[in-house]
């Protein structure tokens, strides 16, 4: 959805690349189209959607994968409909999002070693405990965010 977002709002791709460019991707194929989209951003100064879609076709990135209509209509910025400056922020807000959850995760993971590591007795133990606690409430945290910006657009099309 992030992906189809950024061909379609060339304006976030610009500003969010790097985040972009550090997301890991679910795919090979996903990585490459991402790899496609951030190399064109920094090769064309002005990109628009019609010039990212005949970049796409010429690439050899599926243009099955980049069409997956079962997770990709959650989102407001997949919609031609949306005003383009909430599809805009909520593109945006899901980048931002899913770069924090993937930092978090690392972190949750080293804490969670550590705390494995630690003796029950000793007082890491305890500052480990917490700290994995935060860190599971920072990620639900952040995982509703999701769900909401998600249920907003599908909202926003009930209502369209």
């Amino acid at each position: 959805a992030v992906l189809i977002g950024v061909s379609r709002l060339p304006a976030v791709l610009y500003s969010h690349r790097e985040k972009l460019d550090a997301l890991n991707m679910p795919s090979r194929s996903f990585e490459h189209w991402r790899n496609v989209l951030v190399a064109a951003s920094y090769d064309r100064p002005a990109l628009e959607e019609d010039l990212i879609e005949a970049i796409l076709a010429g690439s050899d990135v599926d243009p099955v994968e980049r069409r997956n209509l079962q997770t990709d209509l959650a989102f407001s910025f997949y919609h031609k409909l949306a005003e383009p400056s909430v599809a805009e922020a909520d593109l945006r807000e899901v980048i931002d999002q899913l770069v924090f959850s993937q930092d978090l995760a690392a972190k949750l993971a080293a804490v969670e070693a550590d705390l494995y590591a630690a003796v029950q007795e000793d007082g890491a133990y305890a500052r480990h405990i917490e700290q994995r606690d935060r860190l599971r409430a920072e990620k639900q945290r952040n995982d509703e965010r999701l769900i909401e910006l998600k249920s907003s657009a599908e909202n926003w099309l009930a209502a369209a």
